[in-house]
């Protein structure tokens, strides 16, 4: 009876074991969509994870900063003088990996043909140098880029898809490597000052 009780303890310990390390290096696909229109003004976005849509919205350009409207009832002001002090604010994850993007540009400028294919071009270039540099470095990741070129007619229409993959062990690895960092700071600035 005794040896039974250890076996199912055992079993239970590893079963736990076994789940957490699953849950934690399972993938996790996040979904990024953008479009942009000229007659409309404003950015739309959709985040989803999974098939899950967990923020949408659209952003617009205000007198004094950008607004983000995070739903239907929800919107947050980012002031442009705060933009620029944002990168030090904000420490980005770094253990993600970008497996695919698409995107779709839609332009013409009337009366001026050359302009658009100028402008097409450029985007194509730019894009065939960013495929060139990834398939070396990426084999993985997946870039589709088309550009549609109208005559006589006004039109600015650019569309983004992406999606990002990681895992909850790089996020937990990379919560530990911050806190100890900030530990370690501290202890040296606290010894410093001693």
């Amino acid at each position: 009876m005794y040896i039974y009780l250890i076996y199912a303890d055992i079993k239970i310990v590893l079963t736990a074991i076994i789940l957490i390390f699953s849950i934690l290096i399972f993938p996790i696909f996040i979904y990024i969509d953008i479009k942009f229109d000229k007659d409309y003004g404003k950015i739309q976005y959709k985040i989803k994870v999974f098939f899950i849509k967990i923020l949408y919205g659209y952003i617009e350009k205000a007198s004094d900063g950008i607004i983000i409207h995070l739903n239907r009832r929800k919107a947050v002001l980012i002031y442009y003088k705060n933009l620029f002090g944002m990168k030090e604010k904000v420490k980005p994850l770094k253990d993600y990996h970008l497996i695919k993007f698409y995107s779709e540009l839609n332009i013409g400028v009337r009366d001026n043909l050359l302009l658009s294919f100028e402008i097409g071009y450029f985007y194509n270039f730019i894009s065939e140098i960013i495929s060139w540099i990834t398939y070396h470095k990426k084999p993985y990741f997946k870039l589709s880029n088309y550009v549609n070129v109208y005559e006589n007619k006004n039109i600015f229409k650019y569309e983004c898809d992406s999606t990002v993959v990681f895992n909850l062990l790089m996020v937990t690895i990379s919560l530990i490597k911050i806190l100890v960092g900030k530990i370690y700071y501290a202890i040296r600035n606290r010894l410093q000052q001693n």
